[in-house]
């Protein structure tokens, strides 16, 4: 269920209506008719901060400080917001990095999910740090006497394309530009580079250079056994028991995972690294992180057949369907 903060005076604007506003929907919501906080989403509303009007100027601001509000009362309730509303009225270059800058701070503010065009959304470390600024002085009303971050952005982004917002300079390098591209996430020519890279290297030192990387991989199992008693119970109607069980063996194999890999990152040296900030930490803000398939950093579930067959997972009596799910079910593949 999603509420707006929309009372019978109208669109909330400033931190504390968006909280007054979210105190009377939860209270309704999950007071009066008994909604898990965790299954309401509050939208706090934003709106454009590019109309140059004084009193449109901190509307950002004003709604990052509302979802600090709202989180730190209801840790539990989800919060979304209409994220591009904040750029209504730029050209799309413009929009895709006021978006961008503004969803990260959103997200680190409380935010848990958002309504945008995840096409329109650029990695931060892909936008020039001036445009950032620009962006952050634009959200949180930085003026000065001889600076005004809205005018410095329209005159950045002036005959700009919006594939242009992501413009980065070109490494020299076939080695460096293949280093770029893992980064970056970008396969789009290559071909090119790792030909020109084997000209002169070894094809394995490509990869096997000084700084050579590790990856480390495990598979974990709560076994066949559970699988087959929770299909047992739900067959015999016995379903709050089936679902105890069920979620309990998920959490099992989950935990594993993450003691192995934990002590995968304390044996390579860095476990001590980690970010002591919680928000930080829940932001990978880490190294040696640990991707499951069928999410945006490892999007093919085939790719799960290489890492189990290295593993050896078959002595496990762990296997993929002909649709790559994993049995038992209650399994997990992590690189």
């Amino acid at each position: 269920m999603i509420g707006l903060t929309i009372d019978e005076v109208g669109m909330a604007k400033t931190p504390e209506d968006k909280l007054r506003i979210a105190d009377r929907l939860i209270e309704v919501a999950c007071g009066e008719f008994g909604l898990p906080q965790a299954d309401l989403m509050i939208d706090p509303l934003t709106f454009t901060i590019a109309t140059g009007v004084e009193d449109d100027r901190k509307l950002g601001l004003w709604t990052l400080e509302g979802i600090r509000l709202i989180r730190e009362k209801y840790p539990e309730v989800q919060i979304i917001l209409g994220l591009s509303n904040i750029s209504f009225g730029l050209d799309a270059a413009a929009r895709a990095v006021l978006n961008s800058v503004f969803l990260d701070h959103a997200v680190k503010a409380g935010m848990t999910g958002a309504i945008v065009h995840v096409s329109k959304i650029r990695p931060l470390h892909l936008i020039a740090a001036e445009e950032v600024q620009v962006a952050e002085d634009l959200i949180f009303d930085r003026r000065r006497e001889d600076y005004d971050p809205l005018q410095k952005l329209l005159s950045l982004f002036s005959r700009r394309k919006a594939e242009d917002a992501t413009a980065k300079r070109r490494a020299e390098t076939p080695e460096e530009r293949l280093k770029d591209r893992i980064v970056d996430g970008d396969r789009k020519g290559i071909e090119g580079d790792l030909a020109a890279a084997m000209e002169k290297i070894v094809p394995l030192n490509i990869i096997n250079d000084a700084q050579r990387d590790v990856i480390g991989l495990q598979v974990v199992t709560v076994g066949q056994k559970a699988s087959d008693l929770a299909r047992d119970w739900f067959e015999a109607n016995r379903y709050q028991d089936y679902l105890y069980l069920h979620g309990l063996s998920v959490e099992i194999a989950e935990a594993m995972a993450e003691y192995t890999h934990k002590r995968m990152r304390a044996e390579l040296g860095f476990s001590g690294e980690d970010a002591r900030d919680r928000e930080k930490l829940l932001a990978q803000g880490y190294r040696g992180s640990r991707y499951s398939f069928g999410y945006p950093a490892c999007l093919r579930l085939e790719d799960q057949t290489s890492i189990l067959n290295l593993l050896e997972a078959d002595k496990m009596e762990i296997s993929l369907s002909d649709g790559y799910q994993l049995h038992p079910e209650q399994s997990t593949p992590r690189s």
